[in-house]
């Protein structure tokens, strides 16, 4: 078993939360963001996770869900540039065809995730793309996450 220490965690139902969650020192580079969908149904989980292609940093947001059968679900967010300090994580990310837009905050007050991805846009962008990356859409903002921020 890896063993990883968790630094930041963060739990926010969908009413207001009384928790103020502490961040990673600011010292330490984060590459992975996961993130459970809190008392839904299909238990949604977002990863948003850098490596490094190439010797060059590459963000991808991933889901797994009782949909995707265990399977993580990936899209590549190409020239994505996350802020990531000891207060916030900040992604607001959108292809120039529309066919990707995420947007994700996480502060020390709150949690937010709001992702659109469109198969058939970024199909003709993204050739290898599969039509399962459609379920990566969140339908609209969730606040009722959990998010833990991972170090490297």
């Amino acid at each position: 078993m890896t063993k990883r220490l968790i630094f930041y965690c963060i739990t926010l139902g969908l009413l207001a939360s009384s928790l103020q969650p502490s961040f990673a020192r600011s010292e330490l580079k984060i590459h992975e963001v996961i993130c459970t969908v809190l008392d839904d149904a299909d238990k949604r989980v977002y990863r948003l996770r850098e490596s490094h292609e190439n010797n060059a940093p590459a963000w991808t947001l991933s889901l797994n869900s009782l949909k995707t059968k265990s399977r993580w679900i990936q899209i590549s967010l190409y020239g994505a540039t996350p802020v990531i300090n000891d207060k916030q994580v900040l992604l607001s990310y959108q292809t120039a065809n529309g066919g990707k837009l995420i947007d994700f905050r996480i502060t020390q007050k709150s949690v937010y995730l709001d992702v659109y991805v469109s198969y058939e846009l970024e199909v003709n962008v993204e050739v290898d793309l599969l039509p399962e990356v459609d379920l990566l859409n969140t339908e609209g903002p969730l606040t009722n996450l959990e998010c833990n921020v991972l170090p490297e």
